[in-house]
């Protein structure tokens, strides 16, 4: 007995480290300030290394999605961390000196090695094109970055084709009205039915602002009725009722009263 009393008192006094191991949140908090500092220094390959002991301590999925976005925000040119922030700060200098910016996206251009990163310089240079009134060359980088992104193997972010697709069309769309204004017909209507092939939210729109070019082709108006009514219950009401007066008055000027009363049926029926 007084020897079990003898060894309890020596692991009674033993000089053991009773501080409790540091939790995952701790371990998280404490490499996402590393990260943060790192990204100041900027230390690619420290911020890669923080970001990775993040994702493995993450404790929820709030956190773990934070330090995998992160991680894919630092690897936009792969190893190459200095580029992602060459790109932030020329997109911030774009707001004020949008041909300084453009410049420098052209420049940094030549050094990118990942494919996303390509596409999503090129993106904003056309952008500032754009801004900067050449619209030719904003549309001709639109149109080379279109036909990429779907062979593409990966994109910068989800919804990258979407964005591409919307701004292509909007552009396209405002080249083909401003053609319009300039008396060039022929052309706005080029643009308006490469603006349809698109499928985006201007196909309604570019429907309409062609079949109004061909009030004195009654032949070229008929080519594009079949087209505007296979994406007929995609228009809003308000686009379906100028259709329907487009091409009522249309039938109604060629004599065709069969068909003029059709397309007046039809525009009654939908609700102001």
């Amino acid at each position: 007995m007084q020897a079990a009393a003898v060894a309890l008192d020596d692991a009674q006094l033993a000089f053991v480290d009773s501080t409790p191991a540091p939790d995952s949140l701790t371990l998280f908090r404490y490499y996402q300030r590393a990260y943060q500092v790192l990204v100041q220094a900027r230390h690619g390959r420290g911020v890669r290394e923080a970001l990775a002991h993040a994702i493995h301590y993450a404790a929820d999925s709030a956190q773990h999605a934070y330090a995998i976005g992160e991680l894919t925000w630092a690897t936009w040119d792969g190893d190459r961390f200095v580029h992602r922030l060459m790109f932030d700060s020329l997109l911030t200098r774009a707001t004020d000196h949008p041909q300084d910016a453009r410049r420098g996206l052209t420049t940094l251009l030549a050094h990118l090695e990942q494919h996303a990163a390509t596409l999503e310089a090129n993106y904003n240079v056309a952008i500032l094109s754009w801004q900067l009134q050449e619209h030719d060359r904003a549309l001709d980088t639109l149109q080379g970055l279109w036909h990429q992104v779907d062979a593409a193997a990966s994109l910068p972010y989800e919804a990258f084709q979407e964005d591409v697709r919307e701004t292509y069309a909007s552009l396209l769309f405002q080249r083909g009205l401003q053609h319009r204004q300039d008396g060039a017909s022929a052309k706005a209507f080029t643009y308006l039915l490469m603006v349809t092939e698109l499928d985006s939210r201007h196909t309604g729109p570019a429907y309409l602002e062609a079949l109004r070019l061909t009030r004195s082709n009654p032949d070229q108006a008929r080519q594009l009725q079949p087209r505007i009514e296979a994406v007929f219950d995609r228009l809003t009401p308000q686009q379906q009722r100028a259709y329907l007066s487009l091409m009522g008055n249309l039938y109604r000027r060629i004599g065709d009263r069969t068909q003029a009363k059709a397309f007046l049926e039809r525009f009654q029926a939908i609700p102001n």
